[in-house]
């Protein structure tokens, strides 16, 4: 019995792909964290305020430490006692208009700029640093929305950037 070319093409493209495929996904994984290992804990020192704006520093070092007790994976402790510490400084905040219809402001932006260090306490040594994230949230008073409440949504943009960037590896 002779097999027919179309089948045999088949059958060696099968044969390559079913490898291929097995290599690729064998070769994923996620290991649930970015850190050392030796790192369980972590403090999280009141952020330092260099803007205009009273308070934002405590909304934004609660925002940020409510992150990482929702995620689980690192204990809060505090900064003197943690094998980690994340350092963080307000480093801009912007309340102005966004849009205007005609000659009438039709919603506002808020913007929130921070720079982050996470340190590693046990080895004294950086673990990462970043000089200026920013995030931003709209909000249009003629929808009853607030300032504190774009406020609190770019915070916790801020939070769950810095939570990801702490602890999951792509």
């Amino acid at each position: 019995m002779v097999l027919a070319p179309v089948p045999l093409l088949a059958l060696a493209q099968f044969v390559l792909l079913v490898p291929l495929l097995t290599l690729i996904t064998g070769c994923y994984s996620f290991t649930g964290s970015n850190l050392p290992g030796h790192i369980k804990s972590l403090g999280v020192p009141t952020f330092e305020n260099s803007t205009l704006e009273p308070g934002v520093e405590q909304e934004a070092t609660s925002t940020i430490t409510d992150q990482f007790i929702s995620d689980g994976r690192l204990r809060i402790a505090s900064p003197s006692a943690s094998d980690a510490r994340l350092i963080g400084k307000l480093s801009g905040y912007e309340n102005k208009v966004n849009n205007y219809d005609g000659d009438q402001p039709r919603d506002y932006i808020v913007v929130v700029t921070l720079s982050v260090q996470m340190r590693d306490q046990v080895k004294n040594q950086d673990l990462w640093r970043e000089d200026k994230m920013v995030a931003t949230a709209v909000y249009d008073p003629g929808e009853g929305e607030t300032e504190e409440e774009a406020r609190a949504t770019a915070l916790q943009t801020l939070a769950s950037d810095i939570v990801g960037r702490t602890l999951e590896q792509w």
